[in-house]
């Protein structure tokens, strides 16, 4: 499989997670709660940010959202998915609307078993649950081998954002640039500000 069809089944295959939710909908144990020393954002932003850390720049996102990711990747619209990547394609950070059909880690773990039947070489390091409550986020921490036979590692997220909207993110890269990864991701949700009047749940 082409790097390109890998990547289209990750922010795609929403309709796919949905359809078959009802045979992944079982207790998986696989999940760990988030708690003191996750590192990962729980909140967002309740105004626009203005100044994104050094390294970053400001991009649109879905909804009219703002976001930051490194301000050397290009961007390219793939559907209503935002793409942005590096200069050599190694890494990236995708950016899409999930169904919200199921719950955040019920769709954390079908995304894992999706992508898991035709990744080669998938490894799941882990599922996590952050935050608290019903529309708790989900984070998939993963590997898997690339055509060229290196290994990528990546980070997935999906959480509801303020306007009540669920919301999936992919960042991944050579996993030999590991933690960089979880900087992009982090940076990315720390920043995320989707305009609404909604009362702003933890990500």
């Amino acid at each position: 499989m082409t790097p390109l069809a890998r990547r289209v089944v990750v922010l795609g295959c929403a309709a796919l997670l949905t359809a078959v939710a009802a045979l992944w909908l079982v207790p998986g144990g696989d999940e760990a709660s988030g708690g003191a020393g996750d590192s990962s954002p729980t909140a967002f932003p309740t105004v626009r940010p203005t100044l994104p850390p050094g390294g970053y720049r400001l991009a649109d996102g879905p909804d009219g959202a703002d976001m930051a990711v490194p301000t050397d990747w290009s961007p390219r619209l793939r559907g209503a998915t935002y793409v942005h990547e590096a200069r050599d394609f190694g890494s990236f950070v995708e950016v899409g609307r999930t169904s919200g059909l199921m719950s955040n880690i019920e769709t954390a773990r079908a995304f894992s078993r999706a992508v898991g039947s035709v990744w080669s070489g998938y490894v799941e390091k882990s599922i996590t649950q952050v935050g608290e409550g019903s529309k708790a986020a989900a984070e998939v921490d993963f590997e898997y081998d690339t055509s060229d036979g290196t290994r990528r590692r990546g980070l997935y997220r999906v959480f509801t954002a303020p306007n009540a909207t669920t919301y999936e993110v992919q960042a991944a890269g050579p996993s030999v640039d590991w933690p960089r990864q979880r900087a992009v991701m982090d940076t990315l949700l720390s920043t995320f500000y989707v305009p609404s009047s909604s009362p702003s749940p933890s990500p």
